[in-house]
């Protein structure tokens, strides 16, 4: 079981994992009187969600400070009971490009030596997908903005 918690670890991260994703459009429309920070833009798309390989419509709100639109000041999530499926898996280390750089799934706090590796690796990683212009997370292509 992850035991992995945030709230050890944000004044030092700052929630630098709360980025821009994909939410499915129903959920973004239905919370949407819970935005903390507005849109400048809002890209749509339909495609295979690669969490349980139903066909749905996304929505990825594109923020001025490129965080998620939902967090808060206190860098805690204003849906966090609905929050979508990627933000529940971070850092359970299922999905290495969904892993946290500050501690381990079990809750631990990661040695300078393993949080800069994980840092290289992640930016090799997503340079690598991004040149390929496939996802992170499963290889498709429409989830990086």
């Amino acid at each position: 079981m992850c035991k992995f918690d945030c709230k050890d670890f944000v004044d030092k991260c700052h929630a630098c994992c709360c980025g821009m994703i994909p939410f499915e459009k129903k959920l973004y429309n239905d919370n949407v009187d819970k935005i903390i920070t507005k849109p400048i833009k809002v890209n749509e798309f339909h495609e295979l969600d690669p969490f349980d390989n139903k066909e749905k419509d996304f929505i990825i709100p594109i923020t001025n400070n490129m965080t998620c639109c939902f967090l808060q000041d206190d860098y805690k999530c204003a849906i966090y009971d609905e929050r979508p499926t990627v933000c529940k898996v971070f850092g359970d280390e299922t999905v290495p490009a969904l892993s946290c750089h500050y501690q381990d799934k079990d809750g631990k706090k990661r040695s300078r030596q393993s949080k800069r590796q994980l840092e290289r690796k992640s930016e090799k990683n997503l340079k690598a997908y991004l040149k390929k212009g496939k996802s992170i997370i499963k290889g498709e292509n429409k989830w990086s903005i």
